[in-house]
């Protein structure tokens, strides 16, 4: 005689439905995961479909779509997931420290720091780890008294009585660019070749020299690189480029 369990169901028919039981819930789980497969597989398909459908024309663009890397250039450059390079025409400059002083005023890239005459208000610095730019920290001007002697300038800009003399113009001219003032700033390259006395610059110095002029008031820029250090000009050109002679 077949043994009947208190709710008169027998083992047989308890597993049974045990099993019945057990193949509807994976049966469940199965169609529940495939439709899961196949949504991520349609967003993911949607995703490629949209990059490679959607035209990307700009900075702001490239920096919003999905793949694009930023490049630490200045100005920045974004790199789309397919080889596309915008360059961020944005005037950040805007945001840089002004320098005042009775004859020009100029913007200084952010993370440099630098020293002032309070007699002539030129601005120079003897380390090139002083015109290193670092985007958001402000530049900062320490004033002194009297100057510093230094056979090279990683930077200098100061005012001179009158224009560039030929003595002053050694090395090869390149294209003259203009503030946004609309006035012309002149530019010079010139590399020492040969073993100098001290008070020239170092052999292997590269030298950038930059010329501008308004009425009676005449600007003088140099950048000296030394073997090693990093060219500075892409940033130097930019600050001249906010320079306004009063």
């Amino acid at each position: 005689m077949k043994k009947l369990n208190e709710s008169g169901i027998g083992t047989i028919e308890t597993i049974l439905i045990l099993i019945i039981v057990s193949m509807i819930g994976a049966t469940g789980w199965y169609v529940w995961h495939s439709k899961q497969s196949t949504d991520d597989s349609l967003n993911k398909a949607n995703q490629n479909s949209y990059a490679q459908t959607t035209k990307i024309t700009n900075f702001d663009e490239c920096k919003k779509a999905v793949g694009s890397k930023i490049q630490e250039t200045f100005p920045e450059i974004c790199a789309t997931k397919n080889g596309q390079k915008f360059t961020d025409t944005s005037d950040e400059t805007a945001n840089w420290y002004l320098f005042n002083s009775a004859k020009y005023s100029i913007r200084i890239p952010d993370g440099w720091d630098l020293t002032t005459n309070t007699d002539v208000k030129n601005l120079f610095t003897s380390s090139a780890n002083d015109i290193v730019y670092k985007k958001g920290t402000k530049a900062k001007v320490e004033e002194t008294i009297g100057g510093k002697d230094f056979t090279n300038i990683p930077f200098l800009l100061d005012t001179v009585s009158q224009g560039p003399t030929n003595a002053d113009l050694r090395g090869v001219k390149q294209t003259d660019f203009k503030t946004a003032g609309g006035l012309t700033v002149k530019k010079y390259y010139f590399v020492q070749k040969e073993k100098t006395p001290m008070m020239d610059i170092p052999f292997g110095t590269k030298e950038y020299t930059y010329f501008v002029g308004s009425g009676s008031v005449h600007i003088y820029a140099v950048h000296d690189i030394l073997n090693g250090e990093k060219d500075q000009t892409p940033y130097i050109e930019d600050a001249l480029k906010t320079l306004v002679i009063k």
